[in-house]
């Protein structure tokens, strides 16, 4: 079944401003990588509180995609700088772009928190491991071959 992605998304940021919780959304793609694969999921909720470094959160592209990455930084003028988990180039984001954040996520069918040791891996130290992440990438996907 194919899904026209701005009705799904519409339909999620309703259930939210209405009083959801959390929503789930599938992760499509590559760019979370190593923290979330394509069908892992994240559990968005309603923007209440600002965003800091390390959140992840859901942003829609002036072109009008949807793309669910981690605030590398918040800037004083309030811009933000979002960075996928396997990307390298910060991508400004201003905040009349952003729609949910993610209360939690379902990472390879095991529920992960903010505050949690694998959540504060990826949003502290692997977020400012910068150009070096690629590196570090390859070295963990080494070790994990010899297990």
């Amino acid at each position: 079944m194919v899904l026209d992605t701005e009705k799904y998304i519409g339909a999620v940021c309703r259930m939210l401003s209405g009083g959801a919780s959390s929503v789930p959304v599938p992760i499509r793609g590559d760019s979370m990588r190593p923290f979330l694969r394509g069908g892992d999921f994240v559990y968005l909720q309603a923007l209440t509180q600002p965003l800091r470094p390390g959140d992840i959160a859901l942003y829609q592209r002036p072109e009008g995609k949807y793309v669910v990455h981690r605030v590398y930084k918040v800037n004083s003028d309030g811009s933000i700088l979002m960075l996928g988990d396997a990307e390298l180039t910060p991508e400004p984001v201003s905040p009349d772009q952003l729609r949910a954040r993610a209360a939690f996520a379902r990472r390879a069918g095991q529920v992960v928190k903010p505050g949690e040791f694998v959540w504060w891996f990826y949003a502290c130290p692997w977020r400012l491991l910068g150009k070096n992440r690629k590196y570090a990438s390859r070295l963990r996907e080494k070790f994990r071959k010899k297990k």
